[in-house]
């Protein structure tokens, strides 16, 4: 009888703890939007499309230019990077120069954006790719 009274009596632990990683799976948190990343070393502007698309691709990512740099546009570019993976299809813009980028939120399904708030999944999301480009940035470009 001593072991049914303490498997009664853990039930509602179980309960919260259980309930406790329910909430913390579905946390929300202020959207995060890197203004402006510095590459830390220099570049050129089609090495820093390069790098970006290399670094999205090496973690899943895809992306698509959508404005190069070139003369009439001046020295920055846009590029569209998209991440199916995760099951959310999550789409950044990220603008770029020779001396940094920013992330931009697009879109993103099943990640609770309501303006400002979104899942912390997305910034985690966002962090690793910011990481990742910085990172591929301080490599040689081998020109």
């Amino acid at each position: 009888m001593q072991r049914r009274d303490l498997l009664r009596s853990s039930g509602p632990l179980v309960v919260a703890v259980l309930g406790g990683f329910g909430l913390a799976a579905c946390r929300e948190e202020p959207i995060r939007q890197p203004q402006r990343v510095a590459f830390g070393s220099p570049g050129l502007v089609g090495d820093r499309a390069d790098q970006i698309e290399r670094a999205a691709a090496e973690l899943g990512w895809t992306t698509r230019v959508l404005a190069g740099p070139n003369p009439a546009a001046g020295p920055r570019g846009l590029i569209e990077v998209v991440n199916t993976r995760t099951g959310h299809n999550i789409v950044v813009h990220i603008g770029y120069d020779t001396d940094g980028f920013s992330i931009r939120y697009v879109s993103s399904e099943g990640l609770n954006f309501d303006g400002q708030q979104i899942h912390a999944h997305y910034n985690g999301q966002v962090e690793q790719l910011e990481r990742q480009i910085s990172n591929v940035a301080r490599e040689p470009t081998g020109r």
